[in-house]
């Protein structure tokens, strides 16, 4: 069975850390950026099966990196 990734963008280190430890121990792969160009580098690179996108971030919007 395939591992499905995750990525979680949240430029709060607590709420990162939190989630990606909980969604690791139901058997996802999680991948994180605190930053839309973290965001976006992560995106260039990998393909997550979802992501989990703050909507508010320190040098874009949520939105925005998705555009």
């Amino acid at each position: 069975m395939k591992e499905h990734t995750v990525l979680w963008v949240d430029d709060d280190e607590t709420t990162l850390d939190v989630g990606r430890r909980l969604l690791q121990l139901e058997g996802f792969f999680v991948r994180t950026a605190r930053t839309g160009g973290e965001t976006r580098d992560v995106l260039e690179r990998h393909k997550p099966d979802i992501a989990l996108i703050d909507l508010k971030l320190p040098d874009d919007s949520g939105v925005e990196v998705l555009g």
